[in-house]
């Protein structure tokens, strides 16, 4: 069950960080309320007290609905961590000194319940701070200790390395390309495609600016597949040169070229 605190002692005990102020008969408004100070703070307590000073008519102070039991309930399920619900006289315990709203107190609520807001005012008045207890400084211990003698070594040490901050200024950035970059390096570049074919082994060689940057070997005898139709799997892809090795799973790879792709089929 949620705590209850009954007076403005115990409140002042407690570590608090949201109050939300109400009357009571708390519904989804209030609960709202509670929420979001439960983001604003870990800790929120919900006021429950009905402030006789709003009711110049002491009917309608009678009938006022009072159900604690249910806002109690509704208070925990929106994330309440207490209770605050004082009694008048600890919430008034001298003579009243009320505050007149003025020609402000006349709209809205108070057009239909004259001083109502006259209470509201009195009621959220800032108390003077209570005094707060100082602590007792605790003297710091000193402790003598003879001053440490550096040779030049030790206190020269380090002088000469590189710092991290000049490591960060003076490196160097990676060089990002766009497409149209790489594209244009692309068709710069000198590029050639050399085949050997020696017994039952084939060379495919790819150099770019006479530098190998793609090889295929196969190994298997010269058997002819051409003309036949095979279900491929690519097995290696030749950017450089648009084509493909496809494993057509006869224990030798074809060579499919972009150009001999029928791409309107």
């Amino acid at each position: 069950m949620i705590e209850v605190i009954k007076s403005v002692d115990d409140l002042s005990r407690q570590k608090w960080d949201v109050l939300v102020p109400t009357m009571g008969a708390l519904h989804a408004g209030h609960q709202s309320l509670i929420k979001l100070g439960k983001n604003l703070g870990e800790k929120v307590i919900v006021s429950i007290f009905v402030n006789p000073l709003q009711f110049e008519n002491k009917a309608d102070l009678e009938n006022y609905p009072k159900s604690f039991e249910q806002d109690l309930q509704m208070a925990q399920e929106a994330g309440a961590t207490a209770i605050f619900s004082p009694s008048e006289s600890d919430i008034y315990p001298g003579q009243i000194e009320k505050i007149e709203a003025g020609s402000v107190g006349n709209i809205f609520e108070g057009k239909s319940r004259p001083g109502h807001f006259s209470g509201v005012l009195t009621v959220v008045k800032v108390r003077e701070p209570r005094p707060v207890q100082e602590k007792p400084v605790r003297e710091k211990k000193s402790f003598d200790r003879p001053p440490r003698r550096f040779k030049d070594r030790d206190r020269d040490r380090g002088r000469d390395k590189p710092r991290y901050n000049d490591y960060r200024e003076n490196r160097r950035r990676g060089t990002i390309l766009t497409d149209a970059e790489f594209l244009a390096r692309r068709e710069s570049v000198d590029r050639e495609m050399l085949v050997r074919q020696q017994g039952d082994r084939t060379q495919i060689a790819i150099l770019e600016d006479k530098v190998l940057v793609e090889h295929y070997v196969n190994r298997n005898s010269n058997i002819s597949y051409v003309g036949n139709v095979y279900l491929g799997k690519v097995q290696n892809v030749l950017p450089s040169m648009e084509a493909a090795f496809v494993d057509i799973g006869k224990g030798r790879n074809a060579v499919l070229y972009a150009g001999e792709v029928n791409w309107d089929a």
